[in-house]
């Protein structure tokens, strides 16, 4: 009975503590590394956008990502306004 009422409940905390902190330990180096970077696209449809342009690119600038790790893909969505040409 001893061992039911006292060592199991420990054992239980203990192993619940080692899977917590395994847990975090994982998602802290998983997060924090700029290695862990996923390679991605962002494509954008320009379609008469010339007037907004401007602050669309200043957003990007502002894009804080591994630069070597994503890619911008615009677009011309049959544009009358040359957005395409700004570019």
């Amino acid at each position: 009975m001893i061992f039911i009422a006292i060592i199991l409940p420990l054992l239980l905390l203990s192993y619940t503590i080692l899977i917590i902190s395994g847990l975090r330990k994982s998602l802290s180096a998983k997060f924090s590394s700029p290695l862990n970077y996923e390679n991605i696209s962002v494509v954008i449809a320009l379609k008469n956008e010339i007037k907004n342009l401007p602050a669309l690119l200043n957003a990007l600038n502002q894009f804080n990502y591994n630069s070597e790790k994503h890619e911008i893909i615009f677009v011309d969505d049959n544009s009358e306004d040359d957005s395409y040409k700004f570019l």
